[in-house]
C-alpha cells in the first residue's frame, strides 16, 4: 500500500514539475525563460529527459 501511495505522488510530483516549466503563459516557466535561458534548460531539459524516459515504453 504505501509503494502504490508513493508511486502516486512521484508521478503527480514530477508531471507538476515537467507542466510548470513549460514556458507558456500561465506556467512558471515563463518567467524563468525570460530571466535565464540557461538555468531554465538545464533545469527542464533533465527533467523532462527523466519523465520521458519513465513513462514511455520501449
Amino acid at each position: 500500500m504505501f509503494v502504490i501511495a508513493g508511486s502516486a505522488g512521484f508521478t503527480m510530483n514530477l508531471l507538476n514539475c515537467v507542466f510548470s516549466l513549460v514556458p507558456v503563459k500561465p506556467n512558471d516557466g515563463v518567467e524563468i525563460y525570460a530571466w535565464n535561458k540557461l538555468i531554465w534548460a538545464c533545469v527542464f531539459i533533465p527533467v523532462i529527459v527523466f519523465y520521458l524516459w519513465i513513462y514511455i515504453p520501449m
